[in-house]
């Protein structure tokens, strides 16, 4: 804690939140994208189905990962990680 404003964190405090927050976060979204993976690897009509809808974007010049706008345009695979986000 800062010695003259004990409610303010120090700069040191401020880096070590951040590693815990970017850890934390890597952590999560790695869990969740290898049981997305595997989920649709145990069910392949699946697979085929997010497939197409991401080729269907990089045939179009889109890059899906690119923004949050391209990524709302695949309903079918974010309906996929939301299953998967409930447990894998």
């Amino acid at each position: 804690m800062d010695k003259d404003a004990p409610h303010r964190l120090t700069i040191v405090d401020l880096y070590r939140e951040s590693a815990v927050g970017i850890i934390a976060g890597a952590d999560t979204v790695a869990n969740a994208a290898v049981c997305t993976l595997y989920l649709l690897i145990q069910n392949p009509e699946c697979m085929v189905k997010a497939r197409a809808e991401i080729e269907h974007l990089v045939n179009a010049g889109n890059e899906p990962w690119a923004d949050i706008e391209t990524h709302k345009s695949m309903p079918y695979l974010n309906a996929c990680m939301q299953v998967t986000s409930s447990g894998c």
